[in-house]
């Protein structure tokens, strides 16, 4: 999954699209493999169930329902990894918030939320154009595709009052246009909002302490998921 999600940032050269198309054969073999087993034999888990509702439906191709699936794989993999990094990066640069986290953890989904918004581990969302489109006096022509920006979305200031503050209080819509929006959804949300809230709350809930070390978090990439540098923290 980190090979192949490697196309959807902005670091990848032509010599690497080999390794990455052999990473999205193997991913792709990978989906189709255990979606086989699954409807050969059912167990109690989330791919039996979704097995189970795709051949209910049929309203889904054989690799569609494959690529569902790669979809899920990807979105709790990558971006997750970096967020998370993004995330405790945040909160440990503000010693206030981190010790209100340790005394009440209802604030870690506000401050998942939040983290999300400040520096958001996917910078843009891609999508296809197809039909001509007129936008503000520019016309963007069927075919072309938008990288649709969600830094610069999540700093509106008419949809985030003070959009640079880190606020876990503020108000926020229902769902968090990081995650797109429609039909395009990302459909990892749900696996990648549970890895984001569990991994923050086993770092402020451990008997140790985590602290900084002074090394500055360094979030770079306006294109696709995002990169993040090496962040170092000790226990106490």
């Amino acid at each position: 999954a980190y090979r192949v999600s490697k196309i959807l940032t902005t670091s990848w050269t032509d010599e690497d699209v080999p390794s990455i198309e052999v990473a999205a054969r193997e991913l792709e073999a990978y989906c189709s493999d255990l979606i086989a087993d699954r409807r050969r034999s059912p167990k109690d888990d989330f791919i039996s169930e979704y097995v189970a509702s795709v051949d209910q439906d049929a309203n889904l191709s054989a690799m569609e329902a494959i690529m569902q699936l790669v979809s899920i794989v990807i979105g709790g993999t990558d971006t997750t990894r970096a967020a998370i990094v993004i995330q405790t990066g945040l909160l440990l640069e503000r010693a206030d918030l981190w010790e209100a986290l340790r005394k009440d953890e209802n604030l870690i989904v506000p401050a998942v939320a939040e983290a999300l918004r400040v520096e958001p581990a996917v910078a843009s969302i891609p999508r296809l154009v197809v039909r001509d489109i007129e936008l503000d006096q520019h016309f963007i022509a069927s075919g072309s595709v938008l990288l649709l920006s969600t830094m610069s979305a999540l700093r509106d200031p008419e949809a985030f009052p003070d959009p640079e503050r880190f606020d876990l209080y503020r108000e926020r819509p229902r769902w968090h246009p990081v995650y797109g929006d429609g039909p395009h959804r990302c459909l990892g949300q749900a696996l990648a909002q549970l890895e984001l809230e569990e991994a923050l709350r086993a770092l402020v809930g451990s008997r140790h302490r985590l602290l900084p070390t002074g090394q500055q978090l360094n979030v770079h990439g306006h294109a696709g998921i995002r990169q993040v540098d090496e962040l170092e923290a000790r226990w106490t």
